[in-house]
């Protein structure tokens, strides 16, 4: 989600390297509080299996043994869950990394930099590279431009 003192750009304004780098701020923003999120739930699951755990040795009927079976169970699909959002938003800071290197060219080049088209096809090749639907909702946001980015927002269980 994008800063909410942050104004959408407007690739037809001159300050095209200001407003493309602060889309990638935002995309960082995004991608490190959904990872603290998916952390907390990491820990939140890794504590409840703990405390389920220790329930083995107290509880050791078989219907409590069933019924934390199960719990356990669950509690590891929320891990693996966790796991693979982490993997997720290290992909989208990937991204980002890679936008940023690619703005630094243009930049480097003050032709290309003075070019608003040329951050027009910047900005258009950074979508096309979203494969998140996070990544796409912060874009859309900020550009007021729905990408052609693959939306892959379901976890696949392995």
């Amino acid at each position: 989600m994008p800063n909410k003192n942050s104004k959408k750009i407007d690739l037809s304004e001159p300050q095209q390297a200001g407003d493309v780098l602060q889309l990638m701020i935002d995309q960082i923003n995004a991608a490190v509080r959904d990872n603290n999120s998916s952390m907390g739930k990491l820990i939140g699951s890794h504590s409840a299996i703990a405390a389920k755990a220790d329930a083995l040795t107290i509880s050791p009927d078989s219907k409590s043994l069933e019924e934390l079976k199960n719990s356990l169970h669950q509690e590891l699909r929320s891990m693996i869950v966790a796991f693979q959002r982490h993997d997720e938003h290290n992909q989208r800071l990937e991204h980002v990394t890679n936008a940023l290197a690619e703005a630094k060219s243009l930049v480097g080049n003050p032709v290309a930099a003075s070019d608003s088209k040329q951050w027009q096809a910047l900005v258009e090749k950074i979508a096309a590279e979203y494969t998140t639907a996070q990544e796409l909702k912060v874009h859309a946001s900020k550009t007021g431009i729905a990408s052609q980015g693959r939306a892959e927002d379901d976890v696949e269980l392995f």
